[in-house]
């Protein structure tokens, strides 16, 4: 066996194990790593131009990459302030954080007297 089929089957492989991770950061890794190794197999085994595919396995690689940072941007503004936390974990804990800090963006905190109504059911709320 040479070196090229050994990477093809490690390319595949890869895109196996990108296929049973749950968390999408580890899948997109995977994928990205996949890709560049079949791209790799491609450019020493093209008997033929293969330009078509290698264009298409550059696409998904740089999509993916993309991903991953974008990602990894989201994640890094993930820092909650204590009352920030303290909703979080007391009702939106089932949401994932990046949903809940853009949730947090959207609005904004008031301050409002103990036992006041905030909202009454069938009424119209003022925004």
């Amino acid at each position: 066996m040479i070196f090229a089929d050994i990477l093809g089957h490690v390319a595949n492989a890869m895109y196996l194990t990108a296929s049973s991770f749950k968390k999408i950061i580890y899948l997109r890794i995977s994928l990205v790593i996949a890709g560049l190794l079949e791209l790799w197999y491609f450019v020493l085994t093209a008997p033929d131009d293969l330009t078509v595919s290698i264009a298409w396995g550059v696409l998904f690689v740089v999509i993916n990459l993309y991903m991953i940072g974008l990602y990894i941007y989201e994640h890094k503004a993930l820092y909650l302030k204590d009352d920030e936390s303290k909703l979080y974990y007391m009702t939106f804990h089932n949401m994932e954080k990046v949903l809940f800090k853009k949730l947090m963006k959207a609005g904004h905190w008031i301050a409002a007297p103990q036992n006041s109504v905030l909202i009454r059911e069938n009424q119209k709320t003022s925004t």
